[in-house]
């Protein structure tokens, strides 16, 4: 069970607003974290409502100097003081809302309901988690009809719709599989629109040299080119082209990726979070690059080949 705030915690002289969250003990052998020091809080601390805490490892080191050892120490959370008894370090987030458990402060259930969320809980309502585990993947689906047949129960649900909501990690991977699939979708379009844009530039460039190139289409002609000759030409210019402006994306794409990664790390502080460009993505691009050259630089081509040698001659 868990109870979740966002409460004021002091240290001394440092103060932090973090997710305060009240967990039973069990909590601790079902979320996926370790102690970085300390221990966690027994049974026996939770009926008693002992005043102990686990600190998230990002709040430890925010409220107390690095050389001081926060297990031991004693912290204040909305006035209410605590001893902090482990240091809590998340392998995935989960902290109540802030979805951090780094950033975070757990304490006992029966402590945090009595002594600190006692004005916000009542006797209809006094948790807004649960976590359950099934004892195999394969039992998930089945483990979420028994909780939602025994939650109905103890709300006293009968023909009404549910007021609760039960989401599996399964339903979670899929929302964000299905939010990263449309955002793909939507970059997709975007590149789509820019190739076309860039295309048609690239044509309009082709379709301006084939002009101004007139008189030296018209000689090359005139001293035994070929009209595949002439088409070759100006495909192998239109490649060029692309394969210039595919090199420039490519360079921006290492910059912005160098970047990326150090936002993610200096200001998100995402700890081992690296953007990167791939032997694959610059492939794709350079493939990409050279298509779009081909495909809008043939019809400039192709009207550059089929000029006549003498009217090609005499255009002014």
């Amino acid at each position: 069970m868990q109870y979740s705030l966002n409460g004021t915690v002091r240290a001394g002289r440092e103060s932090q607003s973090l997710s305060v969250n009240a967990v039973s003990p069990s909590h601790f052998t079902i979320s996926a974290n370790t102690l970085d020091a300390g221990r966690y809080f027994t049974e026996e601390e939770n009926d008693a409502r002992a005043r102990v805490a686990i600190l998230g490892i990002e709040a430890a080191q925010n409220l107390f100097d690095p050389e001081i050892p926060p297990v031991g120490q004693r912290i204040s959370i909305n006035g209410v003081s605590f001893d902090v008894v482990g240091i809590l370090v998340p392998e995935q987030s989960g902290g109540g809302p802030n979805g951090n458990a780094g950033r975070a402060v757990f304490v006992p259930y029966e402590t945090g309901k009595s002594r600190l969320f006692r004005n916000r809980v009542s006797s209809r309502v006094d948790v807004n988690t649960i976590t359950v585990q099934a004892q195999d993947r394969d039992q998930v689906d089945e483990a979420i009809r028994q909780v939602t047949l025994i939650l109905r129960e103890q709300h006293r649900l009968t023909y009404q719709d549910n007021d609760f909501t039960i989401i599996s990690l399964d339903q979670i991977t899929a929302t964000v599989e299905g939010i990263i699939a449309g955002f793909n979708a939507f970059l997709g379009l975007v590149a789509g629109i820019s190739l076309l844009v860039g295309g048609i530039g690239i044509m309009n460039i082709m379709l301006v040299s084939v002009t101004e190139r007139t008189r030296e289409i018209g000689l090359r002609k005139a001293v035994g080119a070929r009209h595949s000759d002439i088409l070759q030409q100006f495909l192998i210019e239109a490649i060029v082209l692309c394969l210039c402006g595919a090199a420039l994306g490519v360079l921006l794409g290492y910059g912005l990726s160098f970047l990326g990664s150090f936002v993610l790390v200096g200001v998100f502080q995402a700890e081992g979070a690296q953007a990167v460009v791939t032997p694959g993505a610059v492939l794709l691009a350079t493939v990409i690059a050279a298509t779009i050259g081909l495909f809008f630089g043939f019809f400039p081509a192709l009207q550059a080949s089929r000029l006549n040698p003498i009217e090609a001659l005499r255009y002014e």
